[in-house]
């Protein structure tokens, strides 16, 4: 799949946005158990939203860097540019020996909303084949497992270091022609990852494990210029849906899962800046024994958050941010 790059920075924006957040001490081990929605609750599921976006925004790079990589059958000089921040070693360098290695290790700095993010460490990839008995090219039975070694994310003065073990499974891979001119691709993909991160903001030193057992469906669509012949993408109708479970500790040392109750579906906003937005959505979020229905929905070029704890709801809207707060602290 070839996540576009406003995909990359509206997952940053949500990292950014979702970290300043108002906090309350009205209980330390969780979300309130009370029938209201407290500010407590709020703020322990902006904080797990916090950490899902940047573990995100990793994931997705990734998958850019190797799918470019697999598209241009592991040519290097065909996949990277001058103003490229990451070193990338492949062994072996084609697409008839696997399994191979692929190291990118990475110093970058980016600037997104005039804020700046820099991305450093080693991202450790084995790439395989799944052996079955269709004959499909060899990208429909991929297997990719990335290893974070030390992958630290930095924004102003909040950083996440991420460690752990992320590996993908091909389920399918399609391809159809529409018509002359037009093409749609799906790509379904197993994802299951043991990460742990490690938070720090300047006075803080914090350590939370996200697992996860998701399934992604990828659509992608293409138009053919009539100039060139070539295939084009066309970004703006792209759409990824998510399904599946999350869980792991959170911050304060409490086990959490987060399950996909309605499917996430991820699509461009039809208008300027045509940043991706989540029209459906929604997941239950349980933290000891107190559950949070989070569901998600699209305002325009705005995605929605609502929580809803025994029929009370509350509204969350994004905003740009700089720093990584812990919930429980005012």
């Amino acid at each position: 799949m070839k996540t576009s790059k406003i995909l990359y920075l509206w997952v940053l924006s949500v990292m950014l946005g979702l970290a300043i957040h108002g906090c309350s001490k009205d209980n330390m081990n969780g979300p309130g158990s009370s029938s209201a929605i407290t500010s407590s609750d709020i703020s322990v599921a902006q904080d797990q939203e916090s950490q899902d976006a940047i573990v995100d925004q990793v994931n997705m790079d990734a998958d850019n860097s190797l799918d470019l990589m697999e598209a241009n059958n592991f040519n290097l000089s065909a996949t990277k540019s001058a103003s490229d921040c990451s070193t990338v070693t492949i062994s072996p360098k084609d697409t008839i020996v696997f399994p191979k290695t692929i190291t990118i290790t990475y110093n970058c700095v980016d600037t997104v909303n005039g804020e700046y993010m820099t991305q450093t460490g080693q991202l450790v990839i084995l790439i395989d084949t799944i052996p079955v008995g269709k004959k499909l090219p060899w990208r429909a039975h991929l297997k990719r497992s990335i290893t974070f070694v030390d992958f630290k994310v930095t924004t102003d003065s909040s950083s996440f270091t991420i460690n752990g073990t992320r590996t993908l499974y091909r389920m399918a891979s399609t391809s159809k022609t529409l018509n002359s001119l037009n093409k749609r691709t799906e790509v379904k993909d197993s994802i299951a990852s043991r990460l742990t991160l490690n938070i720090s903001n300047g006075s803080s030193s914090l350590v939370a494990t996200r697992n996860s057992n998701r399934t992604r469906d990828a659509i992608n669509y293409y138009n053919r210029l009539t100039t060139t012949g070539y295939w084009h993408p066309e970004v703006s109708k792209d759409t990824i849906i998510f399904t599946g479970t999350i869980f792991g500790v959170n911050t304060m040392g409490n086990n959490y899962s987060r399950t996909i109750t309605t499917p996430f579906v991820y699509t461009h906003c039809p208008f300027w800046p045509y940043n991706i937005v989540i029209p459906s959505g929604a997941i239950n979020f349980t933290v000891g024994t107190n559950t949070l229905i989070v569901s998600y929905s699209a305002d325009g070029c705005k995605t929605t958050i609502t929580i809803t704890k025994n029929g009370k709801t509350r509204i969350i809207n994004r905003r740009i941010g700089r720093k990584f707060y812990p919930w429980w602290r005012p």
